[in-house]
């Protein structure tokens, strides 16, 4: 009798793993898909991807005008080129940062200045997120941008302030 429990025990571990591998293998097949049209780019939003772009998602949200849509795709490219060039520049200076602290006795000071470059280039892009946030604002009525602003705190609030290491740690109830 007990080794039939035993035989069953070890049936359903076993069909219990196969499932788990069937449906991570399933999921990591999914993600893998791309919607014709969209753009993936690293740092996108991805709860936008069913959509297209975070600029389709606005346009959704916001019910905007064909013409609307239009400004907005030429802003969303002309605001992506420059992010990638800027994360490029953070990534090659990231990169010589860490193989300078690689260096049995690195330099105190060119540590110092890469950490002021990487810095300065975190503020350009902050700058122009800002500055990609008032080109869409400006694209907007002002009922739309009300409604822009709610999603941007919803947004901030769900996954910046939340996904911090502070939030992470002492376990925000914001």
């Amino acid at each position: 009798m007990k080794r039939n429990w035993i035989y069953i025990t070890i049936i359903f571990l076993l069909t219990a793993n196969l499932a788990l591998l069937a449906t991570s293998l399933i999921l990591k097949n999914r993600d893998k898909t791309i919607v014709e049209g969209t753009r993936e780019t690293p740092g996108r939003l991805g709860s936008y991807h069913q959509e297209g772009s975070f600029e389709n998602h606005l346009a959704k949200h916001l019910e905007m005008t064909p013409e609307q849509i239009e400004q907005l795709e030429a802003l969303g490219d002309e605001f992506h080129n420059n992010k990638k060039d800027l994360g490029r520049a953070m990534y090659s200076l990231k990169k010589e940062y860490f193989d300078a602290l690689a260096n049995d006795n690195p330099d105190e000071d060119y540590l110092r200045n890469l950490a002021d470059s990487i810095g300065a280039i975190h503020v350009k892009l902050m700058i122009e997120d800002h500055n990609h946030y008032k080109d869409i604002r400006s694209v907007c009525s002002p009922v739309q941008a009300r409604k822009m602003d709610s999603l941007g705190k919803e947004y901030m609030h769900k996954h910046k302030l939340k996904n911090d290491g502070y939030h992470r740690r002492h376990g925000s109830k914001d």
